[in-house]
């Protein structure tokens, strides 16, 4: 093809739009209880404030714990974990039918909950206390996005807030 008539197919063709991307954020347990501390409804609040948080995308709540204890007990507890972070946000308005609990128990550990030694890694425990929030984007949001196909900010690092109080952004 000649340069100006692949100059021409080029701006004729755009790029089709990026869908928009869910929302992540991580909500730590940093003490192995199913309270919600300072830092994780702070967290939580600013979660919610965020506009593409207002639509209609359905909300999935992973609920994890560490390594300690039996399956049963661990599996309950992070349930309980999702169901409080799913209470927190119904008191902020934000539908009950749009979310879903899972309960994952050890399963899917973020770090290692023991060192290489086989002793225990308090750090990896309590990384591991979390509940896993992810916001997708409605199918009305994906078509009514604007020329870009973004509905806001993009691919947002998810915020895990642990022990201390202190909400850190994580790759």
């Amino acid at each position: 093809m000649r340069p100006s008539v692949v100059e021409e197919v080029e701006k004729a063709a755009p790029a089709p739009p990026s869908p928009p991307r869910p929302i992540r954020a991580t909500i730590g347990f940093p003490d192995g209880g199913a309270r919600l501390d300072e830092a994780a409804r702070a967290t939580l609040d600013a979660l919610a404030s965020r506009p593409e948080f207002a639509g209609v995308g359905p909300i999935t709540l992973r609920g994890h714990t560490d390594s300690e204890g039996d399956d049963q007990a661990n599996l309950r507890a992070s349930r309980r974990r999702a169901e409080t972070v799913r209470d927190y946000l119904v008191e902020k308005g934000v539908a009950a039918e749009r979310m879903t609990v899972i309960a994952l128990g050890e399963r899917r550990p973020v770090v290692p909950n023991a060192e290489l030694d086989g002793s225990d890694s308090e750090e990896g425990r309590r990384r591991n206390r979390r509940v896993d929030v992810e916001v997708s984007p409605s199918i009305a949001a994906t078509a009514e996005g604007d020329a870009t196909g973004s509905i806001g900010p993009q691919s947002p690092a998810p915020i895990e807030v642990g022990a201390g109080g202190r909400g850190q952004r994580v790759p």
